[in-house]
């Protein structure tokens, strides 16, 4: 509980107080792995060798998250505006991209540095635990 606590607040703080934001960016940077990574049989995660189409609907992010039309496009508008993400043709929103790496990264290189300590605080007390106790 105390690895989700710490960080969802961390995440309200970069995407000042707007967690609805931060899942509209969520959805859109899973749409663009699943496009560009392929996870083998063995598990391993590999680049696809023909990308797959990487864009999203402003209504199936409504759809994914819960979250009404109108409150969606706020958030695209939102996100837009930082340059995190642009509109492509049919009203596809993809992340922002310059020479392969996300316009996004920058902003929130620090917040998955502190996610990834999170983390593996969490994997050692995990491998703590003893079966039985």
């Amino acid at each position: 509980m105390e690895f989700l606590t710490e960080h969802l607040a961390d995440c309200c703080r970069v995407f000042e107080g707007d967690l609805q934001e931060m899942l509209v960016m969520a959805v859109i940077g899973q749409v663009h792995l699943r496009a560009v990574l392929d996870a083998g049989q063995d598990g391993a995660v590999r680049p696809r060798a023909i990308p797959a189409p990487r864009g999203i609907s402003a209504s199936r992010i409504a759809d994914t998250t819960g979250l009404s039309r109108q409150t969606v496009r706020r958030k695209l508008a939102k996100l837009e505006a930082r340059g995190w993400i642009e509109l492509k043709g049919r009203g596809m929103w993809i992340l922002a991209l310059r020479n392969g790496v996300s316009l996004a990264r920058s902003d929130v290189d620090d917040l998955d540095h502190r996610s990834m300590e999170r983390v593996l605080r969490l994997a050692e007390r995990f491998a703590r635990i003893r079966p039985g106790t």
